[in-house]
């Protein structure tokens, strides 16, 4: 009984904030608290070029040169032709295989919600070991909503990782420069925003986005990892593939349309529509 009251004050509430304001004035719901959790000690602490090799992440130090050189400040920024050859001023980075993420449920009576997102490598002693990157989705712009695709894309996390909080300059150690954050980072693959939805089954659809000329190959970028809002599942859209040449192991490297399935749990169909 209590509770059937409670929802009553809540739905007059919301009738009353309608009379006042009108019916066609947007209502923005509020973006849920997230707590991000990762390991006390990362998994492995690893070279540049060792994260590229295992992550499968043959951009990862361009985009990380184009990610520090956009952050700094104008007065010392690199042209973008200057990026390719960036020297980064340290060696090796802090690497996590797993976050936990404990999002606030969208109604005020529902439970939090358990997230994982994985970025594991395959394991060298596991000939079958095919390691696991998940896709997100992410918020890419200010208009980017606790529920919805508006203002989002989706995206595959490769890497999850930290800066160090000492660089060496002049072949001496000093602290890093202020500017960079200290918060976890993501080192994505980018798929493009969610379009094109179905009328009937309402499923999404995106398509890998793809480097052009000089680069080729998967489009990828680095993310704070606060801008990710959830996992999601993709599922190859059968009906636009003409030939199936890859394995569930390999499917997400392919350059072929996908749809999210958002009846994946129900915390995605209470989001993703």
């Amino acid at each position: 009984m209590i509770d059937w009251l409670t929802r009553r004050e809540r739905t007059q509430a919301f009738d009353n904030a309608l009379t006042i304001f009108g019916p066609d004035r947007k209502v923005r719901l509020p973006k849920p608290t997230l707590a991000l959790t990762l390991a006390k000690t990362p998994n492995a602490t690893k070279t540049i070029h060792s994260i590229a090799i295992d992550h499968h992440a043959p951009f990862f130090h361009f985009c990380l040169s184009d990610f520090l050189n956009c952050i700094a400040d104008k007065s010392i920024r690199k042209s973008k032709s200057d990026v390719p050859s960036t020297i980064l001023p340290f060696e090796s980075l802090d690497v996590w295989y797993l976050a936990r993420m404990l999002i606030d449920g969208i109604a005020d009576d529902s439970l939090a919600e358990k997230d994982q997102i994985r970025a594991s490598p395959p394991s060298p002693t596991d000939p079958q070991s095919k390691g696991r990157f998940d896709t997100v989705v992410v918020m890419s712009g200010v208009e980017a909503q606790s529920t919805g695709v508006a203002a989002t894309k989706v995206a595959r996390v490769k890497v999850i990782f930290k800066l160090p909080r000492t660089v060496l300059h002049l072949g001496y150690p000093v602290e890093a420069p202020a500017f960079w954050p200290q918060e976890p980072l993501a080192y994505v693959e980018w798929f493009g925003p969610p379009k094109s939805r179905n009328n009937a089954s309402f499923f999404y659809s995106v398509r890998p986005e793809m480097e052009s000329h000089p680069r080729t190959g998967r489009l990828g970028g680095i993310i704070p990892f606060s801008r990710i809002r959830q996992t999601c599942m993709l599922v190859p859209k059968w009906d636009e593939i003409s030939s199936v040449n890859f394995s569930s192991e390999t499917v997400l490297d392919q350059n072929i349309p996908f749809i999210i399935n958002n009846v994946s749990s129900s915390f995605a169909f209470q989001l993703i529509w």
